[in-house]
């Protein structure tokens, strides 16, 4: 009985682990995207401030 309970617990301490490391990975990329997300918005604020446009870029034929 004892020993069932100590593989079960070593059994919810690995997998409560992975979950962490998951989570953790998770929450790293969601960070990472919202970073990249704030540059692109500060590069579009910049661009537009000097006159530049993106939309009107996606729209123009490519020379």
């Amino acid at each position: 009985m004892q020993r069932e309970y100590e593989k079960l617990g070593a059994s919810i301490s690995s997998v409560s682990r992975k979950r962490t490391e998951e989570n953790r990975a998770l929450k790293d990329s969601r960070h990472q995207q919202a970073k990249q997300l704030l540059y692109f918005r500060s590069l579009r604020r910049e661009l537009r401030a000097s006159g530049i446009n993106i939309k009107d870029l996606l729209k123009a034929k490519p020379t």
